[in-house]
């Protein structure tokens, strides 16, 4: 009697594989590309699958062509190299090596090296023993490279897993690769040409690999903070500094005497850009407290930092710098417009910039003559001054407002450049955007127990005359009563300086008389003057005057 099969018999189930070492280095299957087998010089037309995962039977039985992509983790890397690439040894023999030595920084040092296909195009695989999360991988490798100067563009240079970008708020698949060791993909030696090539020997290259690179989430993390700049919501200037500060601080320490500076700019960061980083402003002792945990983690502290027993002592002091003795202020973000616009504010432009940087030169010029009771009367003389403090002749013509005595006026609204609403609350006053100074400062009344660098001997030099801004110029310049006194002064030290020597307008050249009438045809202010007082002295002189 023939057995009645049961109900409860076991259901359906995948037949187990055997594990096989070559396939087990691949195992994200799900959403893998395929593709049949192309004619010669042929390319593959790939498709993706995305309703089940690859197996390793599909894989083995090779009637197509397969790829694939990558999940939230992994424990390799990909470089695609074209054979027309300008990276390929073909055309350039040692981008490769410059590849691997940029990458070094990560700890990966070893790859295996195969034909990508018939094509001739090149794959670099480099694996690594703890899996990484594919995003912070992608994103530090590129970063790395793209400031050795290697470019990323299909054809030239790809890397799997991808810097992979969103649509509708969601991430893109990773990109996919093909497998290796498929049609037309064979091993590479040193000289870059074809080996024996078997799962069993790429599995051999596979381990020899992980044993070399070394790569660790704690140095993807550090990668990623100092060599790729972060978008914030900033524009212009203002995300340069910040990324720059960024560059400056998270390599740390790596030798003695680095202290004071790492704090300086440990310092004008958490001060300045505290809102953007950690939601709300920082100051006093949340400051300090802020700064020495930034500092005690950064690397190369605990082996090079010789003020370990006195950093929160530093940073006290650096703190009480910022807060109270720079013109530094917390940067709260781009206010909008008074006049209610919608249209968000405008970035200024280059030009803009250059415009009011100039003016800024003028004015803090001006303000250390008037403050040392040196500002020339006369026009000339005033030129000469401005020019030899660096100030070009063709931008003092262009901004006379500030300088010249027919023009002269207190100022009502101090030029700084715009675009960067940093400043004090209240009736404080406001300065030049702080991405003009050139360095940070020390505090005030005492030099920093340690800074004996030069950089902060720069500092302390530098913040004195940057200080006083244009503020100090509308305080001065509101002492003078009347714009025609400096006129009347001008003309007056212009008649003294030639009447000293009015014999040389007895028989003037008659080149040197031409000049003159040419200087007061040309309507410029400051050489109409010089005319004026050379042909009304010669007119003197033959009158017997």
């Amino acid at each position: 009697m023939p057995l009645a099969l049961s109900r409860s018999s076991h259901q359906f189930q995948s037949v187990a594989e055997s594990e096989d070492a070559f396939l087990a280095l691949f195992p994200h299957r799900h959403d893998y590309i395929w593709a049949e087998h192309p004619q010669p010089n042929a390319t593959p037309a790939w498709q993706t699958e995305s309703r089940h995962p690859l197996s390793d039977r599909l894989i083995l039985q090779g009637g197509y062509l397969y790829g694939v992509r990558f999940g939230p983790k992994t424990n390799y890397l990909l470089f695609d190299i074209d054979s027309g690439s300008l990276y390929h040894p073909r055309h350039d023999p040692f981008a490769i090596a410059r590849l691997v030595a940029a990458l070094e920084m990560l700890g990966l040092v070893s790859y295996i090296a195969v034909t990508s296909s018939y094509s001739g195009g090149l794959h670099l695989y480099f694996p690594f023993e703890r899996a990484q999360k594919s995003y912070e991988l992608a994103g530090a490798v590129q970063a790395l490279l793209e400031n050795a100067g290697f470019v990323f563009s299909p054809g030239q240079l790809e890397l799997f897993p991808n810097d992979r970008g969103f649509v509708d708020g969601k991430p893109t698949l990773y990109a996919a690769h093909r497998l290796p060791l498929q049609l037309g993909s064979y091993l590479l030696g040193s000289d870059w040409e074809p080996i024996f090539s078997t799962p069993a020997e790429f599995v051999h290259q596979w381990r020899f690999c992980l044993r070399r690179n070394r790569i660790t989430s704690r140095a993807l993390k550090q990668v990623l903070k100092t060599a790729k700049r972060r978008r914030f919501s900033l524009s212009g200037k203002v995300d340069k500094f910040l990324n720059d500060l960024n560059a400056e601080i998270e390599p740390g320490w790596s030798g003695t005497g680095q202290t004071n500076r790492i704090l300086g700019r440990i310092a004008l960061r958490t001060y300045i850009f505290a809102k953007i980083l950690y939601g709300h402003c920082l100051e006093g002792r949340a400051l300090v407290e802020k700064m020495v945990e930034i500092a005690t983690a950064l690397p190369g502290y605990r082996e090079f930092c010789q003020h370990q027993h006195e950093i929160r002592h530093r940073a006290e002091e650096w703190a009480q710098s910022v807060e109270t003795t720079t013109r530094y202020f917390p940067y709260k973000g781009r206010r909008a417009k008074p006049n209610r616009s919608s249209r968000p504010a405008e970035t200024p432009s280059w030009h803009e910039q250059q415009l009011d940087e100039a003016r800024g030169r003028i004015s803090r010029a001006i303000a250390l003559m008037l403050e040392s009771n040196s500002l020339p009367i006369g026009a000339t003389a005033r030129f000469s001054a401005l020019t030899a403090s660096g100030i070009g002749g063709a931008t003092l013509y262009r901004h006379k407002d500030l300088w010249h005595p027919e023009y002269l006026m207190p100022v009502d609204n101090p030029p700084y450049p715009p675009g960067l609403d940093i400043e004090r609350e209240g009736n404080a006053p406001k300065y030049p955007s702080l991405l003009a100074l050139k360095s940070s400062n020390v505090p005030s009344g005492k030099e920093l127990s340690g800074a004996r660098d030069s950089n902060a001997q720069a500092i302390s030099s530098n913040t004195q005359e940057n200080r006083e801004g244009v503020e100090f110029v509308r305080q001065k310049l509101a002492e003078v009563e009347e714009v025609q006194a400096y006129k009347r002064a001008a003309q007056l030290e212009l008649w003294q300086q030639y009447g000293q020597q009015r014999e040389q307008f007895t028989h003037p050249s008659p080149a040197h008389v031409d000049k003159m009438r040419r200087w007061l045809e040309s309507g410029d202010a400051i050489l109409v003057a010089e005319a004026q007082v050379f042909l009304g002295l010669m007119e003197e002189t033959s009158r017997g005057v």
